[in-house]
């Protein structure tokens, strides 16, 4: 099999490329001027993508986990640039190369950031900021090039990916309980999905290798709801440390990312939001069979 992986060099994409089957011919789509992806068979510069098609000939499937990560410093048009323009690059040359599948890493982000309850496949995408609306613009081309082509589309929908080194709000919470001996979730127990770096890879690995019948979209998980109380004393034991729970009030939180324009961060941790995965378990024929505490206990145990 030869794949095409865009964002190698990212958090996702090094684990990905990290657990590629011996026998999978992978190109790995970067900037030449980052850290280079792990164990690619070649390396395409980005740009080369507009100007030219070589870069898709025999290529079997294509994993697309590049995009502009969310943040406050980057406009309209360079989330449009990076998560639209290039994905709509990505599936027209798909579609011109006969490749077969088409696996697209989008987030739960597309249905706001102020999401709550369970979302399922009839759940409106209601986007509320430049990044959410890149990705669900993304999403949109692809489900309508798929519609009228042979190609298997697959978007994955995913909730905060956590992992030893992953960035942003979750090396925040791990920090956090690294200093401080006494953590202020003991009241955070909104049910809410989370997902396992090693979860997901294993979901891409098996998205490559799936029956003909998966394609759309489908959300992604831990297979069960945790909340924020759970997974920060998974933190804690994974860590062999002793934290105590202080009982604050989740609205103390929300209150403060109002006042800190923070809002979106705090709900990304203490938001009662989950997904129905229960569809892709189904079409994959597998589902993660660690809990939140043991695939904790792993990652640590795998950072010492």
């Amino acid at each position: 099999m030869k794949v095409l992986v865009t964002g190698g060099s990212g958090y996702i994409g090094t684990a990905f490329l990290s657990s590629l089957a011996e026998g999978v011919d992978c190109v790995c789509l970067q900037h030449i001027n980052k850290v280079k992806a792990p164990n690619p068979s070649r390396v395409v510069d980005v740009d080369e993508i507009f100007q030219s098609d070589e870069a898709m000939e025999g290529i079997d499937a294509v994993v697309h986990l590049a995009g502009l990560a969310h943040s406050r410093s980057h406009s309209a048009e360079a989330f449009s640039r990076a998560n639209v323009d290039l994905t709509e690059r990505l599936v027209n040359l798909a579609v011109g190369a006969s490749v077969k599948r088409f696996i697209y890493m989008s987030s739960t982000i597309v249905h706001g950031a102020d999401a709550k309850g369970i979302l399922k496949g009839s759940t409106p995408v209601n986007p509320t900021d430049d990044y959410a609306r890149s990705k669900a613009d993304a999403e949109q081309i692809l489900l309508e090039i798929a519609g009228s082509n042979n190609l298997d589309v697959v978007i994955l929908r995913a909730p905060l990916v956590y992992g030893v080194n992953a960035p942003a709000n979750f090396r925040a919470l791990v920090n956090l309980i690294r200093k401080l001996p006494i953590l202020p979730f003991g009241l955070a127990r909104r049910p809410r999905s989370y997902l396992a770096l090693t979860n997901l890879i294993e979901v891409l690995n098996r998205c490559l290798t799936a029956p003909d019948d998966i394609r759309g979209v489908y959300y992604v998980d831990d297979g069960a709801p945790s909340s924020c109380r759970q997974l920060s004393d998974s933190i804690a034991k994974g860590l062999r440390l002793s934290r105590a729970q202080l009982p604050i009030p989740v609205s103390i939180f929300e209150l403060l990312g109002a006042i800190l324009d923070k809002s979106s961060q705090v709900n990304s941790i203490f938001g009662g939001v989950s997904v129905e995965s229960a569809p892709l378990w189904d079409a994959l024929d597998w589902r993660p069979a660690k809990t939140i505490e043991e695939l904790m206990k792993a990652e640590f145990e795998e950072e010492k």
